[in-house]
């Protein structure tokens, strides 16, 4: 991480912009346009799987208004741009909403609710009535583990945070196997709680210490000389941009735990009207849901 006095020079402000443009291509973007200081990137739209599969629990009455919602969503762009005093500015552009598709999902979703609602009931009613059976509880407190979760909101540990291209990242670390209810009742009280934080969500702690050096540190490389620089920076740039790609760097990336632990984030973006709205997203870096 460098830190600069002063208005920096188009040179350092670039270094910066270079350290966001890397930052973002892991995250599926690609560039559109960029000079020295300002860069527009472009990440396409993606189905998410994990998505579609949780709406097939609703009868598929929400697989049905998943696919509804999905082909009226656009690609993402998004414009960076560093100032003199190194400050970077991410403005993310969010896709037309598409309010007709919207209506008709919710209309078909309704319908098809009422619809399903109607037909349990009627079996139901054809159901002899079962007497209960006195036992012992179950350890759920009554609730049985069919139960639909609540709002309950889960335990959760505090990490620490951590510098990256001049934002605070915080994290906290969740118990393995969360559901997504749990999830999204997580997020919203840590947002709460820290109104203006970003937040990275991981489900083991083993290795964080090494992403965090890792994040932290990103784009060193060894020099020639053994030293640990910035590709810019290098002595032999050639010698550095052979070390990136045998992975001689000082702080390794651990691909496999984060790809195993990183779970969720919960990031600030600004729409097309210029507010600024909160998501909890998932770790391909979709939108889950909209922060209370």
């Amino acid at each position: 991480m460098k830190w600069y006095m002063g208005d920096l020079s188009a040179k350092n402000r670039r270094e910066i912009l270079d350290e966001q443009v890397a930052d973002l291509s892991r995250r599926g973007y690609s560039i559109v346009s960029r000079t020295f200081t300002t860069a527009e990137l472009l990440r396409p739209k993606r189905f998410s799987y994990r998505m579609a599969g949780l709406s097939l629990l609703l009868f598929g009455v929400g697989f049905i208004v998943y696919i509804l919602w999905y082909g009226q969503e656009k690609d993402s762009h998004l414009f960076i741009s560093v100032d003199e005093q190194g400050a970077v500015e991410r403005v993310l552009v969010s896709p037309g909403s598409g309010e007709h598709l919207k209506a008709a999902g919710i209309v078909v979703g309704l319908v098809l609710s009422a619809f399903m609602a109607a037909f349990i009931m009627h079996e139901l009613a054809d159901q002899p009535v079962q007497q209960p059976v006195l036992g012992k509880a179950d350890d759920t407190g009554g609730r049985g583990s069919d139960a639909a979760p609540n709002a309950t909101v889960p335990s959760y540990e505090l990490l620490g945070g951590y510098l990256r291209n001049g934002q605070v990242w915080e994290n906290v670390q969740v118990e393995s196997g969360i559901n997504l209810t749990a999830l999204v009742a997580l997020a919203n009280d840590i947002h709460k709680c820290y109104p203006d934080a970003l937040f990275q969500i991981f489900d083991d702690d083993e290795q964080f210490e090494a992403f965090k050096a890792w994040d932290e540190h990103y784009g060193l490389v060894y020099d020639e000389d053994g030293e640990a620089r910035s590709i810019e920076d290098c002595l032999n740039p050639e010698y550095c941009r052979e070390s990136m790609r045998r992975g001689r760097v000082p702080y390794p990336y651990p691909k496999k735990w984060t790809a195993q632990h990183l779970i969720a984030w919960i990031m600030s973006a600004v729409d097309s009207s210029g507010a600024v709205k909160w998501h909890l997203h998932d770790a391909d870096g979709e939108v889950i849901v909209d922060l209370e």
